[in-house]
């Protein structure tokens, strides 16, 4: 699978349990590992592990035991300050919901993350703009996200997550409440995005979305299954 590539993220032995008196294993002894320009689904059943999963890759959650690298280092023994940003700088998240800040405009709600790292606003602008642009929505940008419809709005959570130039975007149900014209426009840009280059890793419940990922993962009752089944390239958005 990895066409003597290192990987970009490693998982071992992860184990998240869940729950005080009554302990839960959401996930049980999980190995993974994300190599660069991949187009990776997470699949399973509800309850399976699979977004739990993805928030321990994403530094979105801790792991109870088992460790993950992330470009030589371990992020697992990271501090809060570290991990907050290494989720600001390396990746991007693009979620089920879009998260738009209402009072602001498409571009605004771009650039207010990248300002938060410390671009000057030019350059914020600038990134922002071509976001837009590449997923031909430049014209969206001053509209505010009650003025998009659900599809356009997570096209601007799309162009807030590629924005940033992350390492690796992290997309929990990105089509899980889009109409299927838009699920399907969500993720053809995905497919063009990772055929320019971009790292993906998607969690979905449509099986027809995953199976247009370069490799699919199947989880069930927190285990992995199905680890190196592999696809052919990606389709080219048009």
């Amino acid at each position: 699978m990895s066409g003597g590539k290192e990987p970009l993220l490693s998982a071992r032995a992860l184990v998240r349990e869940l729950g005080e008196q009554m302990v839960t294993r959401a996930l049980d002894d999980v190995d993974l590992e994300v190599y660069p320009g991949e187009f990776l689904a997470l699949t399973g059943p509800s309850g399976s592990g699979k977004s739990t999963l993805l928030y321990l890759l994403s530094a979105l959650d801790r792991p109870t035991s088992g460790d993950i690298w992330f470009g030589g280092s371990n992020i697992t023994s990271m501090d809060d300050d570290r991990r907050a940003a290494l989720r600001r700088e390396r990746f991007g998240f693009v979620f089920q919901f879009h998260f738009l800040l209402p009072e602001f405009t498409s571009l605004e709600n771009i650039t207010i993350p990248l300002r938060h790292r410390g671009l000057p606003q030019n350059v914020a602008d600038r990134r922002a703009k071509d976001a837009l642009e590449s997923l031909g929505i430049a014209e969206l940008h001053g509209r505010r996200p009650h003025q998009l419809s659900g599809g356009q709005q997570q096209r601007v959570s799309i162009a807030r997550a590629i924005a940033g130039k992350p390492n690796i975007v992290f997309a929990d149900e990105p089509t899980g409440n889009l109409d299927s014209r838009s699920a399907e426009a969500t993720i053809r840009i995905f497919e063009q995005l990772v055929a320019d280059g971009m790292t993906l890793v998607m969690v979905t419940h449509e099986p027809a979305f995953a199976a247009r990922a370069r490799r699919e993962v199947h989880l069930s009752d927190g285990r992995v299954y199905d680890n190196e089944a592999t696809r052919p390239n990606v389709i080219i958005m048009r």
